[in-house]
């Protein structure tokens, strides 16, 4: 029923400016946070929105990844929950951790608007420069004391508003870890988003060994570290070498692999009107998805396996899922293939891959990490 009449209509809406994409997500949240309301509510959006009517769960899909156990490998990706409001009802759902943020400082606005473009709704790509638009750490932490006897291992992306220099960054950094701290099962610095000038900048393996210095000096102070990874952008494979220096010499959690892509031919293949548009691509291009597990299985190769990897980009169903963990992911986080395929594909992933260990005759999903890392040259 999604792909036929709830997805056509929500691109008409947005083709018509009358609901952009990106108000249609911010009501789709709201109405997720109102189905957390009660046990009864709760059950009513399993029933009702996850994949065959019930929430999956299978021993062979828990993993550690980083330090940070999981029931199973599949979480949702930074953007998608930027307030902290959604924790119970994406695990009604079927995903294992949310990851929430990008967790500012201050509130933000972000860019202009219109600033979200689906570019194709199959594969589902899109096209945004929101620009870190969220509500400050203490509006965060408001939302998601609710959630401290829940159980759901919740990360947290850190970010920095747009005003911050380099050399204040690590600074606000920490300042956001700290207050974040008490409610985090793990944190991900985010070096990587396109859309807030100078951002990438700080992925340099001098200042991101400061930022990652100032983090855990934090948690060092507040009774002891979490593990805390990395995102990254597409860079060069020597640039993905010099941050995973810096995981190694910090002793980091891992890496998330990758933000969006600002690649222009990727872009115009939408229209040679989006070749210079601002903002990053993500979704199921296979060019894009192709530069993803390309970074993911160097990270793999080149540490055999030791750094893990957390893989994000073009998460549509247990295909892609199964692509991205054969080319070393560990974990894996979707978020615009939510707006592809809708409420169903936490299940799907997870359904699917465990119907492959069925087929295959696989004992764990750890059993598929990196087996294919060398596909990818």
């Amino acid at each position: 029923m999604y792909k036929e009449f709830v997805r056509p209509t929500l691109d008409l809406l947005d083709r018509t400016n009358i609901v952009p994409t990106e108000t249609a997500h911010i009501w789709a949240s709201n109405l997720l946070h109102l189905a957390e309301a009660s046990p009864l509510t709760l059950k009513v959006l399993e029933r009702l929105c996850a994949y065959k009517g019930a929430r999956f769960s299978d021993e062979r899909l828990k993993i550690t990844v980083g330090g940070v156990p999981l029931e199973n490998f599949l979480m949702l990706g930074a953007g998608s929950d930027k307030q902290g409001i959604t924790a119970l009802a994406w695990h009604a759902l079927g995903v294992a951790s949310p990851e929430f943020g990008a967790v500012l400082f201050a509130d933000q606005e972000g860019n202009p608007k219109k600033r979200q473009f689906v570019l194709a709704s199959e594969p589902g790509v899109i096209l945004n420069r929101l620009g870190f638009n969220a509500k400050g750490v203490h509006a965060v932490i408001r939302n998601i004391k609710r959630y401290a006897k829940s159980g759901i291992p919740i990360g947290f992306n850190l970010g920095i508003n747009k005003e911050i220099t380099s050399d204040e960054a690590p600074i606000l950094y920490g300042v956001v870890a700290r207050a974040l701290k008490p409610y985090a099962a793990y944190f991900t610095i985010n070096v990587s988003s396109p859309n807030t000038p100078g951002l990438r900048n700080l992925q340099g393996k001098d200042t991101l060994t400061k930022i990652a210095q100032r983090v855990n000096a934090v948690m060092d102070e507040t009774g002891g570290r979490i593990p805390t990874f990395v995102k990254i952008s597409e860079m060069p494979l020597g640039a993905v070498d010099d941050v995973i220096q810096v995981v190694v010499d910090e002793k980091l959690a891992g890496l998330v692999c990758i933000n969006t892509t600002t690649d222009p031919d990727i872009k115009a293949k939408y229209g040679e009107h989006w070749r210079n548009e601002a903002g990053g691509l993500s979704g199921a291009d296979p060019d894009y998805r192709k530069i993803v597990n390309t970074i993911i299985a160097h990270v793999y190769r080149s540490t055999e396996g030791q750094v893990p990897v957390i893989g994000v980009g073009g998460i549509n169903g247990s295909s892609a899922a199964l692509e991205t963990i054969k080319a070393g992911a560990q974990g894996l986080q979707f978020v615009s293939g939510s707006r592809e395929v809708g409420l169903t594909l936490p299940g799907r992933i997870t359904r699917g891959v465990a119907e492959y260990l069925d087929k295959e005759r696989i004992g764990h999903v750890n059993d598929l990490v990196g087996i294919e890392a060398n596909n990818y040259r």
